[in-house]
């Protein structure tokens, strides 16, 4: 019988804010719940954990903890909400409350201080999510911060964002890494558009060189011819152009000439062979090369043998 007027002789405490007089009624009581669910309703939560602690099973407070902690949630009161989680060993459910509510740099915090080898996974699904929701900045961060700046690169080159591609390749892969975004900018624009747009950023030259480096000498050598004409010494295109002729009804032999600058013997070496490998089935076929010599004069072509230079 005494133990319910404890229990209302507390609560009289408890709205008139004296909390130690109505902590030890609700004890009284036997209603230690009570007491720590006042203590934390005033964000006192070292007498909250005091009490419970004291009064309750490790379980009724995981329980007591949870239920409070979701009611500050529902009320928008995360912070309140994180310590309850965090003193009953609850961190996952203060990171998902956080991620619920789209609080990603407070999520990261408590990934980062207690499930920390989820970290890079809980970057780059974040990234995956922002980017799919077109925040391209923050998800360009998260990428980042998951050590996958490529993938940031990549989702700025597919929705046409060139200028953040390079300038994330440039910033976390260096010179070369923005050397090929670059190049794959001008041909995506193609032609003198690209060139035009590579040389505004300064780009024209790493871009020759990368097309020369991939072996891609056609689009070296336009870009060269477009925008920096003294580049063209260094490039060395190559041309390959088929002409079928027929001698009889029955019979075709086609033939290939190959026109190069300067170019080395293996070079000729790896054209044949790739020259062979596409007439193979053709019937059979010629090969007759023409070469520049080092005088820049036109009239100076004539042929040289370069039997030597072919594989068996």
């Amino acid at each position: 019988m005494a133990e319910r007027y404890y229990k209302v002789i507390g609560q009289h405490f408890d709205e008139t804010k004296h909390f130690d007089k109505a902590e030890r009624f609700y004890i009284k009581a036997r209603c230690p719940q009570m007491a720590v669910e006042m203590y934390t309703r005033a964000n006192k939560w070292d007498k909250a954990h005091k009490v419970a602690s004291t009064y309750m099973s490790e379980a009724a407070v995981g329980t007591l903890y949870v239920n409070q902690a979701r009611r500050l949630e529902a009320a928008g009161k995360l912070k309140e909400a994180e310590k309850l989680y965090i003193m009953v060993n609850e961190p996952d459910e203060a990171i998902n409350m956080y991620k619920k509510n789209r609080h990603y740099d407070q999520m990261i915090r408590l990934v980062t201080q207690y499930r920390k080898d989820l970290l890079t996974e809980t970057h780059l699904h974040l990234a995956q999510q922002l980017e799919a929701e077109n925040k391209f900045k923050e998800a360009e961060r998260h990428y980042v911060d998951s050590n996958d700046w490529k993938s940031a690169v990549n989702m700025y080159r597919a929705h046409d964002l060139w200028d953040d591609a390079i300038r994330v390749a440039k910033g976390h892969g260096g010179v070369n890494a923005s050397k090929q975004v670059a190049y794959a900018w001008a041909v995506s624009l193609g032609g003198e558009a690209g060139a035009k747009l590579l040389t505004k950023f300064g780009l024209i030259e790493q871009a020759i060189d990368y097309a020369t480096e991939s072996g891609n000498f056609e689009q070296a050598f336009q870009l060269a011819r477009t925008s920096m004409k003294t580049k063209l010494p260094e490039v060395h295109p190559v041309s390959i152009y088929t002409h079928t002729h027929t001698h009889t009804h029955t019979h075709t032999r086609t033939y290939v000439r190959i026109v190069f600058s300067q170019t080395t013997c293996l070079l000729i070496r790896s054209t044949y062979l790739c020259v062979r490998s596409h007439l193979a089935g053709h019937g059979d076929f010629r090969l007759t090369a023409c070469t520049l010599s080092t005088r820049t004069d036109a009239r100076s072509l004539r042929r040289r043998p370069w039997k030597n230079c072919l594989p068996s």
